[in-house]
Order: structure tokens, then C-alpha cells, then sequence
């Protein structure tokens, strides 16, 4: 997509005003809503279905967003930025979220994180310039990861139990089995990991950079 192109979900008329970012799963992209007088600034994921294409981070995202939305405690669910809209086009999956306005709105002192996936398979050049640009102060990806993902331990692990007791002999084989295995995680196991996420924020902040479990 191109700047001003626009977008329409069920709910908002997007449009685009910059790519911010590209990576192996999707671009991501600087929106506004169309004709909204307040010009609030809005990262919009995209994920390309041409074919029998299948992805399932941003899926398994929006499942755990949509969650997060639902958490009752508000100290719990300030941990995690809002999902405002999700939809799909005749080409795209889109997912609709804030982090940059949302923690300067929700922290005013400066004091958030803004943790990204840093496996360099997974890192877009334009994304860095982006991050340089507004998180001049943001630290390389330490030797001694404490893998701060509410995804990465439960939720993929056990879609990698699901999809892979088998060997697949093609692509489509294997993301019919991810997609199989997404499908069976219980929502209860998802709700379990997202509740579980703000007390290992505060282990590894009581560590103060030591060792955890």
C-alpha cells in the first residue's frame, strides 16, 4: 500500500499515511481514521492472504489482544497497548493498534519499554529506522534474554508440540497443521498466559538484571 490509500473495516475508514515498517509476516503502517477531527496517530499490522497463504502471528495476536481488553484489573491490563479494530480486505488481514500515543498518553514520566522481537529473521530495516527515530534511547537485544513474550513459552510451545509431532513434506502440510493446532488451544490456556504476564515483568524488575527462572 501507498500513502493515502485507504482502508475499511466494519467499524473505521482507514488511511494510510507512512509504512513504517516490513517484515516476513507483513508491513506495518502509520494511520489516522478518515474524517476524525482528533488526527490520533495509529499502527495498523497488515497480513497479506493471497492464495493459500496462511499465517498465524497476527491471529493468535489478536485472540491475546482481545483478551487483554477484558481483564477487569486495570493495574493488569495497563501492562498491554489497545487493540482498537481488526478486519479483513480482499487482501489484507489488519490489525489496528497505538503503542507510541498510548504509552505517552499512559505514561507521562517516560518510563515504558517498548520490547520488540529481536531475532534478526524477524527485524525490517525500515522498522529500526523508525524506532531510532522516535526511541533514540532503546537498548540492542541483551546476551541474557529473559524472552519478555506473553507468546513465547506457553502459547508457542505448545503449537509447536501440536504441528510438529509429525514431519510435513510441503509447506501447505505444515500451516495446515499450525492452523489445526491453533484452533485446539483452549481459551482458558491463552487467558492463563495473559494474566500470568505483569508478575514476570515484576520478577525480572526485582532482579534488576540478575538471573530468573
Amino acid at each position: 500500500m501507498k500513502e493515502n490509500d485507504i482502508l475499511k473495516s466494519d467499524n473505521f475508514t482507514w488511511k494510510i499515511i507512512k509504512l513504517l515498517g516490513s517484515g516476513g509476516f507483513g508491513d506495518v503502517y502509520k494511520v489516522v481514521k478518515q474524517d476524525n477531527e482528533d488526527k490520533k496517530e495509529y499502527a495498523m499490522k497488515t497480513e497479506m492472504c493471497e492464495g493459500d497463504k496462511r499465517m498465524l502471528r497476527l491471529k493468535i495476536e489478536v485472540r491475546v489482544l482481545g483478551l487483554c481488553q477484558n481483564v477487569e484489573n486495570p493495574e493488569k491490563r495497563k501492562h498491554f497497548i489497545e487493540l482498537v479494530d481488526r478486519g479483513k480486505t480482499e487482501k489484507f488481514k489488519i490489525l489496528n493498534n497505538h503503542p507510541l500515543p498510548w504509552a505517552t498518553e499512559h505514561y507521562e514520566n517516560g518510563h515504558w519499554i517498548l520490547q520488540q522481537d529481536g531475532a534478526f529473521a524477524h527485524l525490517a530495516k525500515s522498522t529500526q529506522y523508525w524506532r531510532l527515530a522516535n526511541l533514540p534511547d532503546a537498548s540492542e537485544w541483551p546476551a541474557n534474554s529473559p524472552e519478555l513474550n506473553v507468546l513465547h513459552s506457553s502459547i508457542w510451545t505448545m503449537l509447536e508440540q501440536k504441528a510438529c509431532q509429525k514431519k510435513n513434506t510441503s509447506v501447505q502440510a505444515l500451516r495446515k497443521c499450525q492452523k489445526k493446532a491453533r484452533n485446539e488451544i483452549p481459551q482458558d490456556h491463552v487467558r492463563a498466559a495473559v494474566e500470568a504476564y505483569p508478575k514476570v515483568l515484576k520478577t525480572v524488575i526485582r532482579a534488576e538484571g540478575g538471573h530468573i527462572e
